[in-house]
């Protein structure tokens, strides 16, 4: 349930950034990360890069709800680490509550706790 209300969120977000003009770009995380991979495979890694650094606001969606091998994990990172103070990032994580598969290396917090920063 928490898993489709962080992604009805997400869009909700990505909308309103739309209408403040902002440039967005939503992806699953596993969409983003095979169109990455693929395109590692065919020599343009710089070009779909900046599908995911050129908006303003990325949106990554149900992150851990599959495994990501190491290759995966480091198309992901390269996204992050290269948006870092260029532009908002914007993740859903899969709960490892849900029923679908899980991944060990991304979980949620239990919505009943709250987290200081």
């Amino acid at each position: 349930m928490f898993d489709a209300l962080r992604s009805h969120l997400a869009t909700a977000l990505g909308f309103a950034a739309c209408q403040e003009d902002h440039s967005v770009q939503f992806a699953g995380a596993i969409e983003g990360i095979n169109d990455l991979h693929a395109a590692q495979k065919n020599g343009g890694l710089k070009r779909a890069l900046k599908k995911y650094l050129r908006p303003q606001l990325l949106i990554l969606d149900e992150v851990g709800y599959l495994p990501i091998d190491q290759k995966g994990a480091d198309l992901l990172f390269q996204v992050i680490s290269q948006r870092y103070e260029r532009g908002s990032i914007a993740l859903t994580p899969t709960s490892p509550s849900s029923n679908g598969p899980r991944s060990s290396t991304t979980t949620a917090p239990s919505p009943s706790k709250s987290r200081s920063r």
